[in-house]
């Protein structure tokens, strides 16, 4: 036998609950709908900092490879990273890591995920990247 459907909706409001139910039908949104506005990136530039911070010695030539401790801080950072917004926002923040910073390669930050075994896309970032420009995000 069969039975129609039924779809609940239960909104909380300050002033209580309202629960509305029927026969399920199909919902649309108008052209007039708004956009819904997209997350707030979730990336903190103080935790990447720490996390990216012992990878400074391999960008700047002094290891061969990342350090456990390097692989295991961009692992954290990969977590964390899932929309472009994230993404802009992180290479942000390892450019402020980076600030103050003297001779290193940032063609070796693409290799860092690589060498790690993460699958992950860092840019490479220096004082000059327009992290709103790049590509590699999109």
């Amino acid at each position: 036998m069969n039975r129609p459907a039924i779809v609940f909706l239960v909104v909380a409001t300050g002033l209580g609950i309202l629960s509305l139910s029927g026969p399920a039908e199909s919902l649309s949104c108008s052209d007039d709908c708004p956009a819904p506005n997209p997350p707030p990136p979730r990336v903190e530039c103080h935790k990447v900092e720490k996390r990216f911070a012992p990878c400074l010695h391999y960008i700047k030539g002094k290891s061969k490879h990342p350090s456990k401790d390097c692989c295991r801080g961009v692992k954290k950072i990969s977590k964390h990273v899932k929309t472009k917004a994230d993404k802009k926002a992180l290479c942000k923040c390892i450019q402020r890591c980076l600030r103050g910073v003297d001779h290193y390669a940032k063609s070796c930050i693409p290799s860092i995920p690589k060498k790690c075994g993460i699958n992950f896309t860092l840019p490479p970032v220096d004082a000059k990247t327009k992290c709103s420009k790049i590509t590699m995000f999109d």
